[in-house]
């Protein structure tokens, strides 16, 4: 579930008592504006009201209705991954053609100009930019 919002009404009972659990309202509002948690759309209270001043999003009603009367559930996502010593390296090795290039984008960098890289997918554009960067 890490990172997913679901409706509190589709997890199971005994899921709901686990202490990682966040629970927050599927609809909020700042002011008079109402909006969706889910989808983060701004709710137009004229068009989507419900009795009892209660509000429904229509823009992501097709995964099920979000409401002023429902809740969300999610898991905070731990984020434990391995911590990169240098995270903008690459220990690749680049063509004649590309190393020619990523020379240029060094030059084109150091002389604040603009350049285009043009070239197909694939053809290592962000390779290139590298030694730039």
């Amino acid at each position: 579930m890490y990172g997913r919002q679901i409706s509190e009404s589709d997890i199971a009972k005994d899921i709901l008592k686990d202490s990682r659990l966040k629970k927050f309202a599927a609809i909020t509002h700042k002011g008079s504006v109402f909006y969706c948690a889910r989808c983060g759309s701004k709710i137009n209270i004229k068009e989507n009201q419900l009795p009892k001043n209660n509000y429904y999003c229509c823009v992501c009603i097709q995964m099920g209705r979000m409401d002023t009367l429902k809740n969300l559930v999610t898991v905070s996502e731990p984020n434990d991954f391995v911590k990169e010593i240098c995270p903008l390296s690459w220990k690749g090795t680049l063509t004649s053609l590309q190393l020619r290039c990523s020379k240029d984008i060094v030059e084109t960098f150091k002389e604040r100009r603009i350049h285009l890289l043009w070239a197909v997918t694939g053809a290592g554009k962000t390779e290139m930019l590298f030694k730039g960067i």
